[in-house]
């Protein structure tokens, strides 16, 4: 294939420019115009804006160790946002802090007061890496983590910000170039990958698990930064777009979403709320803010009803939240119930004390449980009863390594939970079992946390929590043979990867 000549790729990108800017609204695709006051010879690149100034990242073209010589640049803003001063330098630097050491060079901070959240970008041993933070109660940073989204994924994540946009807040806009093309052809992409550096986007929405490319403004080159302009529109910095030389930055009239719709079936709470009541009387104005229970990052923010309610259509399905929200003066003493999309009832939790926190997500998924080690669920722990002459009421069993339950077994397991608490009153052992295989302190936790799960289909059923005990018996107990009337594996390993009911009458 024949090269471009230099001038002709000049003449052809001021043709595109010109043709956006003629046809742009009626595309509905981004206006571009080039911001030659901030431009050099140099890689120039926006980190971010208060609306007065813009602040940039100038970097040598020829320098051996990217990165390594850039220096922070502050130009003001002349009434429109491609017309700025020439940028002078500045001492400005990024926040340091004890938790972020070792990341590696810090190139950038972006910070959002109304979540609390710090994203960091990072160059070390010659790749480039963002990083979340979490500001703690005591004013101290969290150690960083990476998103979700990006950790399974291999590539360089550079120079990213949150996004200003109304519906848009705490989304966070960066820089990405897959190690191998391939890389983003899996589930959980949107848009597509063109080349170079492409900017993409972390939705919030759903705690940073997807990826999302922004094919509007992307090229077969580098586009370095996305930074939002706090009255919409932003900063792209972008390389042989018809500028100066190395990455020029030019004004970007609106930051897209998506180029591709996103599926929310299948993935989000749909129709789940969460309401509270004072007494029977509905809370209105409780403000929540919604925590991944893995991270400490805030997902979401947002006010009960007139109803007391608070949609969850937001979450996904099968995340680990944490809820906590500042009880109202008039109520010392609250209950939150969640209900699904058909009204009936998943949960409740009564709320105390001076912060309210709901940790309904950090131990219980929609149609499953699973166990963290931050569990803070209702059910007891207690000493283990060691008496061997009780009768099996009831034995699920489990596959290998894990403590999941089948579809069908959980509906029967609530089905005869709700016959036992029709007609007898005591108390439901829950003891849970592993085989002989691997080591067996793991399989002593497998075996509680197998326990647990089926528990919480009990709790589910309608049990109160001081009706349940829950014990793990790891590989101590293998099962020769299964009681009368129980559909039992046929091997002894299988059949011993087991979780035991029995009733204590009073």
């Amino acid at each position: 294939m024949r090269a471009i000549h230099p001038g002709l790729y000049r003449f052809v990108a001021v043709l595109v420019l010109v043709a956006m800017s003629v046809f742009g609204a009626a595309q509905s695709e981004p206006l571009l115009e080039h911001i030659g006051g901030i431009a050099s010879g140099q890689h120039d690149i926006v980190l971010g804006s208060d609306g007065d100034q813009v602040i940039v990242l100038r970097q040598p073209v020829n320098t051996a160790s990217p990165w390594a010589g850039a220096q922070t640049h502050l130009a003001t803003i002349m009434g429109s946002p491609w017309l700025v001063e020439r940028p002078v330098q500045s001492d400005l630097v990024p926040d340091q802090a004890t938790a972020w050491e070792g990341l590696g060079k810090l190139l950038h901070v972006d910070i959002d007061p109304s979540s609390g959240m710090a994203v960091l970008s990072t160059f070390k041993e010659n790749r480039h890496s963002i990083w979340f933070s979490a500001r703690k109660p005591d004013n101290t940073w969290s150690d960083p983590w990476q998103a979700p989204a990006l950790e399974p994924l291999h590539g360089e994540a550079a120079f990213a910000m949150f996004d200003l946009a109304e519906g848009r807040e705490g989304d966070v806009v960066f820089a990405f170039k897959p190690d191998q093309k391939d890389e983003c052809s899996g589930a959980g992409w949107k848009g597509q990958w063109k080349g170079g550096y492409d900017i993409a986007r972390l939705p919030r929405r759903g705690g940073y698990n997807a990826v999302w490319f922004l094919d509007p403004i992307n090229t077969t080159a580098h586009e370095w930064a996305m930074a939002p302009h706090p009255m919409g529109g932003g900063w792209l910095s972008a390389e042989r777009l018809n500028g100066l030389g190395g990455a020029d930055p030019w004004w970007c009239s609106a930051i897209p979403l998506d180029h591709l719709p996103v599926e929310m079936s299948g993935l989000f709470m749909k129709g789940h709320t969460l309401t509270v009541y004072c007494g029977s009387a509905p809370l209105e104005g409780v403000e929540w803010t919604v925590q991944d229970a893995k991270t400490g990052s805030a997902v979401l923010q947002s006010s009960s009803d007139a109803s007391g309610q608070v949609a969850l259509d937001r979450l996904r399905s099968e995340g680990h939240y944490q809820w906590i929200a500042k009880p109202v003066s008039s109520c010392l003493q609250a209950t939150a119930i969640w209900t699904n999309a058909s009204g009936e009832v998943v949960q409740r939790f009564v709320l105390l004390g001076g912060t309210w926190r709901i940790n309904m997500l950090t131990a219980l998924d929609v149609g499953s449980w699973q166990v963290r080690p931050m569990d803070r669920s209702r059910l007891p722990r207690l000493a283990p009863i060691h008496n061997t002459n009780l009768q099996v009421e009831w034995v699920v069993f489990h596959a290998i390594g894990s403590p999941g339950i089948r579809p069908g077994d959980s509906q029967r397991l609530k089905a005869w939970a709700n016959e036992w608490k029709r007609s007898t009153k005591g108390q439901v052992l829950v003891m849970g079992h592993a085989s002989v295989d691997g080591d067996p302190e793991d399989n002593r936790k497998l075996a509680n946390e197998r326990a647990r799960k089926v528990a919480a289909q009990l709790e589910f059923a309608g049990l109160s929590p001081d009706q349940i005990r829950v014990e793990g018996w790891g590989s101590e107990r293998p099962l020769l043979r299964c009681p009368e009337g129980v559909s039992c594996p046929p091997g002894g390993r299988e059949r011993s990867r087991r979780t035991e009911l029995y009733l204590l009458r009073e």
